[in-house]
């Protein structure tokens, strides 16, 4: 393998994320190996995705991307922009989502840049901020087999994602479960 392109990839990354040492780098590459694969201008624009779209700042991108760097591997068309899309959008934006012949979830208005959440969002983009900052693997959670059935259930209890603990897509089924039943039974009308 030639490490002259590693060395200016990591050189890359160092400076991009302003990663604090070698600790930094190393975890980085021990998670996620593939990240050399990639070429200096695909890790740029991953890094500008965050940085612009999500309006992340130096530190959260650090963050993210040192406990969690395979999110650099996570298309930005078909993985990143659907689900962002989905948590920002209302109600009616939601059932804009379509599925294809082949099980796939897409947003059908692919033209819609607009990120802030709408009135009646599930949450807007600080919020979003939040939860990826205590949890980075939200981003690379199925939004059809992990996002969507979690939002129903919390909707079912009427309890709101900002309101729900940050970490609340992580938990395994179980804990998830437990935690619902456990507010149901709490909630008193006022």
């Amino acid at each position: 393998m030639n490490t002259i392109p590693n060395k200016k990839k990591l050189k890359f990354l160092h400076e991009s994320l302003r990663l604090n040492n070698q600790d930094e780098t190393t975890q980085m590459i021990t998670l996620f190996p593939s990240i050399l694969l990639y070429s200096i201008s695909t890790l740029h624009q991953k890094i500008d995705f965050f940085t612009k779209e999500m309006k992340m700042n130096q530190y959260e991108l650090r963050h993210i991307l040192v406990c969690m760097p395979s999110l650099l591997g996570l298309s930005e068309e078909s993985n990143l922009r659907p689900k962002i899309n989905y948590l920002l959008q209302s109600e009616d934006k939601r059932e804009d989502y379509i599925h294809n012949e082949h099980g796939t979830t897409r947003y059908s208005n692919e033209n819609d840049s607009g990120w802030e959440r709408e009135r009646g969002g599930i949450l807007t983009l600080e919020e979003l901020k939040e939860f990826v900052l205590a949890e980075p693997a939200l981003l690379a959670y199925s939004l059809e087999g992990r996002i969507i059935p979690r939002l129903k259930k919390l909707d079912e209890a009427s309890i709101s994602l900002p309101f729900a603990p940050k970490k609340v897509m992580c938990w395994k089924d179980a804990k998830f479960q437990k935690w619902i039943i456990e507010q149901s039974e709490t909630w008193t009308a006022l």
